[in-house]
């Protein structure tokens, strides 16, 4: 009987729940496809190994963290609005100078109803001469400082005593193209005196999300894919047209703080249930 009731409630009500899930999750990864991914990721103080996700941290644990680029696979195709109807673009080809990003404005932050709160407490300072110094830009790899107005960010209030970072600006130089191979754009110096990209835990619990996006008010991004030479067209995100668009040029993935499941996880959970479903019938069939 109680096999009866299980089989019934998997075959009812929790399989085809979770199936669905995975089934909607796997068609929206098909339908966007960001020609750019642009990724946090972090590590506690002291440690070396660069994580997505942290499971496990408490209030007063230091994070480092650092932003990566990676331009999607070859075959990676993205459909824009255009005057006359959608524009499909598709990557053909990836040649390292010319293909990549070559501009990016963004801001990196948390919702202030994250159970796990984190401060960011880095930005420019005003020196005894009074003059702006911006300590932060030697977190941007030089590469990424060369062009004209690449800054480190200013601090920006959450709302409840804690800061969020933006106006990060990252500028190569004149038509040098980067991020075919993931690429950390902006990240702790290998000497670091000042403490840069790095924040506090200041609230323990289940779940923190530092996000990264962009931030118009230090501009756009520029990119170029199926580059044949120094003179072809970059692609420049506008927030109309392409970050809120149905499928964004450009991919954000956040860090977790906390523990969450894996979709490894999800996924062996959705077996699991299929296995004992398929169980209690061939049981119920003998």
């Amino acid at each position: 009987m109680n096999r009866s009731w299980i089989a019934k409630f998997c075959s009812r009500v929790i399989c085809p729940a979770l199936i669905g899930t995975l089934v909607l999750a796997a068609w929206a990864s098909v339908q966007a496809a960001p020609l750019v991914n642009i990724s946090v990721e972090g590590r506690k103080a002291g440690t070396t190994a660069w994580l997505k996700t942290i499971p496990d941290v408490a209030a007063g644990d230091v994070i480092q963290y650092r932003v990566m680029v990676d331009m999607a696979p070859l075959q990676t195709s993205n459909t824009q609005p255009g005057v006359g109807g959608p524009v499909t673009t598709t990557i053909q080809s990836l040649t390292a100078g010319l293909d990549g990003m070559n501009t990016l404005s963004m801001r990196l932050w948390q919702a202030a109803s994250d159970s796990i709160q984190v401060n960011f407490s880095r930005g420019p300072i005003v020196d005894e001469d009074g003059e702006l110094v911006d300590h932060q830009q030697n977190a941007i790899p030089s590469a990424w400082r060369n062009g004209t107005g690449a800054f480190g960010g200013n601090l920006k209030p959450r709302g409840n005593g804690n800061n969020d970072l933006g106006e990060v600006r990252l500028v190569r130089s004149s038509g040098n193209f980067a991020g075919i191979d993931p690429s950390a754009v902006f990240t702790p110096p290998a000497t670091n005196p000042d403490n840069l990209n790095q924040f506090t835990v200041m609230t323990g619990g289940q779940l923190g999300t530092i996000n990264v996006g962009w931030d118009f008010a230090r501009g756009t991004g520029g990119g170029r894919v199926n580059a044949t030479d120094a003179g072809s067209p970059a692609f420049f995100v506008t927030e109309d047209t392409l970050t809120n668009s149905a499928d964004p040029i450009v991919g954000f993935s956040p860090l977790v703080l906390g523990a969450v499941p894996e979709p490894s996880t999800i996924a062996l959970m959705a077996s699991g249930l299929i296995g004992l479903v398929a169980f209690a019938r061939r049981r119920r069939a003998a």
